[in-house]
């Protein structure tokens, strides 16, 4: 009876044991990924901040790749440079990049200070809007920053990326490279 006992209890010690490790396993297997294909209209009506204090309703012509940033989060030198890069390599041949700031919880005139600080020492992207209203937030779903955004020749957001998931951001300047390459025929 206690051979008996003892081979139920180490049967179920060790059935915890795979079980144990299976959802270790699987936990780690299940990070989300960081970007997503998409297939959703550039919504309409976006209004946005030019550092002046002008409105502008922000609207997607041509390829567009669209940066979703916070000074935390975005700024970093390693996040911002990319996205530059990208936009340097990119510009002459068709992109057009956008870079929004959003501040959440910092009203209008403290964010367009903070900015103006920031870009004493970084250069201003020149297609560059604060969103003090959190549109492009709500409208555009950001679920973090900083995060990217691929709007096609339709007006489609096809593409988004989260800034830090360097696999996306590869994706998404390759998504970027096929579609100026069917539209401009952009050499290799």
């Amino acid at each position: 009876m206690k051979h008996i006992l003892l081979v139920a209890t180490l049967t179920v010690a060790l059935s915890a044991t795979l079980h144990a490790q299976h959802d270790v396993e699987a936990g780690l297997n299940k990070v989300p990924i960081g970007y997503e294909y998409m297939n959703i209209p550039f919504p309409p009506e976006m209004l946005v901040f030019k550092m002046d204090k002008s409105k502008h309703i922000l609207k997607a012509e041509g390829v567009t790749l669209i940066q979703v940033w916070t000074m935390r989060d975005g700024a970093r030198p390693e996040l911002w440079n990319r996205v530059r890069d990208i936009e340097n390599t990119y510009k002459g041949v068709g992109l057009t990049t956008i870079s929004i700031n959003f501040e959440n919880g910092t009203d209008f005139k403290r964010q367009q200070a903070s900015l103006a600080e920031f870009f004493k020492s970084v250069t201003q992207p020149e297609n560059f809007y604060f969103d003090s209203m959190g549109y492009v937030a709500d409208l555009l779903a950001v679920s973090g920053f900083p995060l990217y955004y691929l709007v096609d020749k339709q007006g489609t957001v096809i593409f988004k990326t989260k800034g830090e998931d360097m696999e996306g951001v590869d994706l998404l300047e390759s998504q970027i490279k096929t579609l100026l390459k069917a539209g401009k025929g952009m050499g290799n």
